[in-house]
């Protein structure tokens, strides 16, 4: 009863909107039966779950955001040293990487002393990495909407940015483990560089759960040695959190972080 509970009330794979529906429907469903049966017993054993499933989940949950508010305050304390220039950021968060993703993969980089990145779906991450100069990073994004191709590349240039490589390649129809995704046109192998330390995963946009990221490990592990990364981000989504699952269990990658709302996993052809 508890896993099955635990599974329904993940935070991490329900939405606000499923998650209080979830819990409306349960606790009616419990006080239904509750006023249904004859033993008191099994009565009050109903009205007690539902009791706790109404105030503990809620109470749960707001208890994990204000976790999480706190963590992203000390993310942003440590990218503020990158940020101190004085020139407008975009703000972490919502579509973009969160600072709790862009100050972990920082810290790694630097310990893993990487360089080439490829972005798919670039944006704030874009400049917080660009910016820091220490990695000397040659870096590659791949964009699908040719209006945010538009922002991004505004954004590159008022930080000083002109290395970085911003792709636009549309999107197209593609069969992949039988199904129909929308992945990037194959030219997108050809404006990638052979060697890629770090991938980013935040792109196609995959808001109805069709997979529509899948393809991205299986078309670009070839170009990925040994101890790179590969950071996918909205992971409390379940499509991302089934995707990054299915992607470990094939071999090859490991575990590297959890960071709830961001995964990040390791290159390991020894596994």
């Amino acid at each position: 009863m508890s896993s099955l509970l635990s599974r329904i009330f993940d935070r991490r794979v329900a939405d606000p909107t499923r998650l209080s529906t979830s819990v409306a429907v349960t606790v009616g469903g419990l006080v239904s039966i509750g006023g249904a049966v004859s033993n008191r017993h099994l009565r009050a054993a109903c009205y007690g779950l539902a009791s706790a499933i109404g105030v503990g989940i809620p109470l749960r949950t707001q208890l994990e955001a204000e976790r999480d508010m706190r963590q992203e305050a000390r993310d942003l304390w440590g990218l503020a040293h990158t940020m101190t220039d004085g020139r407008p950021w975009p703000p972490p968060g919502g579509w973009a990487l969160g600072a709790n993703a862009i100050a972990w993969l920082l810290r790694e980089m630097h310990a893993r002393e990487s360089h080439t990145v490829v972005e798919l779906g670039p944006g704030t991450s874009s400049v917080i990495l660009g910016c820091n100069n220490y990695l000397n990073l040659e870096m590659v994004g791949i964009e699908h909407d040719q209006r945010f191709v538009e922002s991004v590349t505004k954004q590159l240039a008022l930080n000083g940015l002109d290395t970085y490589r911003l792709v636009h390649i549309p999107l197209k129809a593609l069969r992949h483990e039988h199904r129909t995704v929308q992945w990037y046109d194959d030219q997108i192998l050809d404006v990638l560089p052979e060697r890629i330390e770090v991938l980013i995963v935040d792109g196609p946009p995959n808001w109805s759960g069709t997979k529509n990221r899948s393809p991205a490990w299986p078309m670009l592990q070839d170009r990925m040695p040994n101890g790179a990364i590969v950071l996918v981000d909205d992971t409390h989504r379940s499509d991302e959190r089934q995707m990054v699952n299915q992607w470990v269990g094939q071999g090859n990658l490991t575990m590297l972080h959890d960071g709830d709302t961001f995964v990040a996993l390791e290159v390991n052809r020894n596994t």
